[in-house]
């Protein structure tokens, strides 16, 4: 298991200052040419998320309100504070 720790940047967030994690793993157990990223910092007035990804063929047919985008190429992140 990987560990990342969420540091503390107060003031504008420098995101070259912030550790960069690797999203390497599928959860569905399917590989896909896809390169992804994350960084996260917080303030007292923040939890800052940055997501940056890259994909040779973007898919981007669902855009209804009531839509799959998670069958579109897609970044989500998912947070549930203790």
């Amino acid at each position: 298991m990987r560990e990342y720790t969420i540091v503390r940047r107060d003031g504008a967030v420098n995101w070259s200052d912030v550790p960069e994690l690797a999203i390497d793993t599928p959860l569905w157990g399917t590989r896909a040419d896809v390169a992804a990223w994350a960084q996260l910092c917080w303030s007292e007035e923040a939890l800052h998320v940055r997501l940056r990804a890259r994909e040779r063929a973007i898919r981007a047919e669902h855009d209804s309100p009531v839509g799959m985008p998670c069958e579109d190429s897609c970044l989500e992140f998912f947070f549930s504070p203790v």
